[in-house]
């Protein structure tokens, strides 16, 4: 089964690449995953991730984790944009 730790560590990564594609970059404020079902080894994982909304200096994302055409982890991130001075 793979990890939760290795979830976190997968949902960290793939918002914050959903985050890069935003107008604005920044380190993560805050990450939520939550499980859903076991994940089998050696099988194909899907990972998808989108920005939600922008609010101020927040950038709210989200994503899945699916294995088998199931979602088996959620997950969101906020990341905090740089101050622009």
């Amino acid at each position: 089964r793979l990890e939760n730790e290795v979830r976190a560590a997968l949902f960290d990564d793939l918002l914050a690449v959903a985050m890069l594609n935003s107008t604005q970059q920044g380190p993560t404020g805050s990450l939520t995953v939550r499980i859903k079902k076991p994940v089998p080894l050696h099988q194909e994982l899907h990972l998808k991730a989108r920005v939600d909304r922008i609010e101020g200096r927040r950038i709210h994302t989200e994503g899945t984790i699916e294995a088998g055409g199931v979602v088996v982890a959620e997950g969101e991130a906020v990341f905090i944009g740089r101050r622009q001075d």
